[in-house]
This record gives C-alpha cells, sequence and structure tokens, in this order.
C-alpha cells in the first residue's frame, strides 16, 4: 500500500540517526520487497501516511504498508494470525488481550487525541455546542467495542451529571446507528445521514464539509494512542527504527499538524 509521497524534511535527531547506521548495514542482506506492516486504527489514517512517507523518505530501505481498520478488527485479524508487524490503536484494552494471549510484547503511549461535536455545514438541528445534542433528530456514534464508541459513552454520562434533566436519556434516544470506527461516523454525517455525531478531535479537523464544536474543558476526554509490537516482527530492523523515528522531532511535527498531542 504506497502513496505518492509527500514533502517533509526529516529532523536530525540522534535518536534515530544511530539506527540509520545500523539499518543501512542490513539491508545489505534485507530483501528488496521486505516490509514493515502497521495495523493502525481508522483516526490515524491521514496522520500514518504522511508518517509513514517521511519515515521512507528517511528509511528507503524500509517500505511501510498501512492497514487501517477499527481497533476491535485489527485484533482479531491478528489473533487471527494476520502478518502484522505493529498495531496502533486508541484502545489499550485490546493490546492488553493481545499481550495475554502472546501475540504482543510491548506497548506504549506515542499521541494523544480529544473528541469533538460535529455537524453538517447546514447546522439543520441549530446546534451550538455539546449541550443542544438532545435537540438532534438523528445522532450518530461509535459502537461500544471501538474507542471512539466508548469514549463517548463516558463523555455522555459527564455530560449527564453536568447537564442533568434526562440529557443522557435524550441523546441515547435520537441514536439512530452506531458505527465500527470514527471514520465511519464521520462520514455518515458528511453523507447527511446523521445531523450530529461525536468523533475525534482530528477527524473533525480533516473535513472540510462539517463544522466542529469542541468539548467544554470540564468535562473534555484524553484518548490515549499505544503502539505495540508484534511477537513475529524481527528484532533489531524496522521495527526499532520506527518505534525510535516516531519519537523525533520531526515525526512530532507531522502528528501535531494533523491535530494531535505528543507526549
Amino acid at each position: 500500500m504506497r502513496r505518492t509521497p509527500t514533502t517533509h524534511t526529516p529532523a536530525k535527531a540522534p535518536i534515530w540517526m544511530a539506527w540509520g547506521a545500523l539499518l543501512a548495514t542490513l539491508g545489505c542482506s534485507k530483501s528488496t520487497d521486505e516490509s514493515l506492516v502497521i495495523f493502525a486504527a481508522s483516526s490515524l489514517t491521514d496522520g500514518f501516511q504522511d508518517l509513514a512517507t517521511s519515515f521512507e523518505e528517511t528509511y528507503p530501505q524500509l517500505p511501510v504498508q498501512l492497514s487501517f481498520a477499527g481497533s476491535q478488527t485489527l485484533r482479531l485479524q491478528i489473533e487471527q494470525g494476520a502478518a502484522a508487524d505493529m498495531i496502533a490503536t486508541a484502545n489499550k484494552d485490546h493490546l492488553d488481550v493481545l499481550k495475554t494471549n502472546g501475540h504482543l510484547s510491548q506497548s506504549r503511549v506515542f499521541a494523544y487525541n480529544r473528541l469533538a461535536l460535529i455537524v453538517p455545514e447546514s447546522n439543520p438541528s441549530k446546534l451550538t455546542g455539546l449541550r443542544d445534542l438532545p435537540l438532534a433528530q438523528r445522532i450518530i456514534l461509535g459502537t461500544e467495542h471501538v474507542p471512539i464508541g466508548q469514549y463517548t459513552e463516558e463523555l455522555i454520562q459527564q455530560a449527564d451529571i453536568l447537564w442533568g434533566d434526562g440529557y443522557s436519556d435524550t441523546v441515547w434516544s435520537k441514536v439512530v446507528s452506531r458505527e465500527s470506527n470514527a471514520r465511519l461516523v464521520r462520514a455518515k454525517v458528511e453523507l447527511g445521514e446523521a445531523d450530529a455525531a461525536i468523533v475525534y478531535q482530528t477527524d473533525a479537523m480533516a473535513s472540510s464539509s462539517l463544522k466542529m464544536f469542541p468539548i467544554p474543558s470540564s468535562i473534555d476526554i484524553q484518548a490515549q494512542y499505544h503502539i505495540g509490537h508484534t511477537l513475529q516482527a524481527e528484532p533489531m530492523t524496522g521495527v526499532h527504527a520506527w518505534d525510535e523515528w516516531l519519537q523525533s522531532e520531526s515525526a512530532r511535527d507531522i502528528l501535531q499538524h494533523h491535530g494531535f498531542g505528543v507526549p
């Protein structure tokens, strides 16, 4: 899964330049068609495509293959034997299950995200923020099996405590569909099939056809993104190069450009 390269100037960070020297040596014996295969949550699509392009410019002997889906789907694929070297998700529970079942060796937090309310450009329900969400007639949310749905359920509970008056009951009565990843939630609103939805802030920022309302700071929720190594990944090759490079200033700049927070 290759992309048309975009231009990013790699940072000259010592932490990953050492890996470059090592990988140059390893590259002599590395098959030219070997790829670093990364499974990533759908909400990472735009950011990881740019990260992969920049990484390949730095390490041309290590092409990156990206596969995007809901975190639950990615976990199931790895459990069923999919050939992935790394997995990045906003739900640590999925990674913990993979570790317990012997599929994953380690993981760490590499980025943060927040939630946002989105509505069509026409804003048919005339919402002005999350407090107005019960006024929407058709609401789309993520399912309870994926991170965006789980974070949304937590947010609605907090909003119910803050605003009361049957807030959560009214919101749930207006839900017409629950989708398996944040991109599908956003797509439903873009297609006019919903009056409102809750997605990650980064997904909202990436769409030019929607209006976004931030979540009040008193109930705002921070989503953590974790990346882990599968046990089948080759040691001391591209997996470790990506992991170290992801901490470079170049990679951090790309993530922040797409709206993510970084540790």
